[in-house]
């Protein structure tokens, strides 16, 4: 007779052989207020160069700060923005290795402060093989080009430019709009209103993405759009940018500021030493205190406004240019706080 299968003798004999396992919970991914935790938790140790015991302690320590003491809360908040940035990379253009006015600025700012500064030249953040060992404890110094290749470097979406905020709109005394650069062009061979005296053009997305130019005048248009083998890459024609019908500026100001408060006024254009019609500093006050009173401005902890005098025809009004980004800005004269803006835009 062969062998019995599944015979009641043998019950349990399966069962009775598998060692027995405590049971365990599945750790499940947090929800809700655990998982706001766990972001703040991973800020902290991004921002923080600390070991981790440290890390672990002060994320504790935050956690029934957060929990129980607001005022305490601010305290520790303050102090880890005191510990940044640990390194900064600044870059310089010349063999020699000397940095630029503005750049020198920050150096001996961030030196001041105890702060390791390390200087590259342009090729080692841009070649891949050369890229430098980036943490986002660390401040990156540079042109437009450095700073946009560092942010993509950590994983950040560099910012969509604040050029022309509509909170603003009534302080720009000009006509300044929203299209494509086809339909600028377009604008320009049809004379159409607003383009007969020329137009000013700016990207309106992609910072940089080209050099701002005035039409006809630069002759530049074309050439954006439809390239140049080897050298300019074609723009599509579906590129958002701004347009601003032309006005005289008789003098431009650049107001630096750090969490809406204005750190510095610097003259760039125009003649100087009281001589030429005056910024007028109660039209600059009120358009900062419109700015980072509203929406649009409550991202803005660095950035820079840039206002001008205009000319006679305009009875020398004062009206803003633009308004640029923290994260990428050079100063316009020695002493502009340009380390100030770097380090607050940079930490948030």
């Amino acid at each position: 007779m062969g062998k019995v299968h599944g015979g009641l003798a043998r019950a349990g004999k399966v069962r009775a052989q598998t060692p027995v396992v405590p049971p365990t919970d599945k750790k499940k991914a947090p929800r809700g207020r655990a998982h706001k935790r766990l972001l703040y938790n991973q800020c902290v140790l991004v921002v923080m160069n600390i070991s981790l015991d440290a890390y672990i302690y002060y994320c504790r320590v935050a956690q029934c700060l957060l929990t129980h003491n607001a005022i305490a809360t601010g305290g520790l908040l303050l102090w880890l923005r005191l510990a940044f940035p640990a390194r900064a990379f600044i870059q310089v253009f010349e063999d020699s290795g000397e940095l630029p006015p503005d750049y020198q600025l920050v150096a001996d700012e961030l030196a001041s402060r105890g702060v390791p500064v390390t200087i590259r030249h342009t090729e080692d953040i841009l070649r891949p093989s050369t890229r430098l060992p980036l943490t986002r404890a660390d401040l990156v110094v540079g042109n437009f080009d450095w700073t946009r290749v560092a942010l993509a470097q950590l994983g950040i979406a560099p910012p969509r430019p604040p050029d022309y905020p509509a909170c603003l709109e009534p302080f720009l005394r000009r006509r300044v709009w929203r299209t494509t650069l086809g339909q600028a062009r377009e604008l320009l061979r049809r004379g159409g209103e607003g383009a007969r005296a020329g137009l000013f053009i700016k990207p309106a997305e992609e910072a940089k993405a080209f050099a701002a130019i005035i039409e006809p005048r630069d002759q530049m248009l074309d050439t954006i759009l439809d390239g140049m083998p080897g050298v300019i890459e074609p723009r599509p024609a579906s590129t958002p940018v701004y347009c601003s019908e032309l006005v005289t500026m008789a003098a431009e100001h650049r107001v630096y500021l750090v969490n809406g408060e204005i750190r510095a006024v610097c003259q760039y254009t125009g003649p100087k030493g009281g001589s030429g019609p005056q910024l007028d500093m109660g039209t600059v006050r009120e358009a900062v205190r419109v700015l980072f009173g509203s929406e649009e401005g409550a991202h803005l902890v660095g950035c820079a406004m840039d206002f001008a005098v205009l000319g006679a025809d305009k009875g020398h009004a004062t009206c803003l240019v633009e308004v640029n980004d923290g994260f990428s800005l050079g100063s316009c004269q020695v002493g502009a706080p340009d380390e100030v803006l770097s380090v607050s835009r940079w930490l948030q």
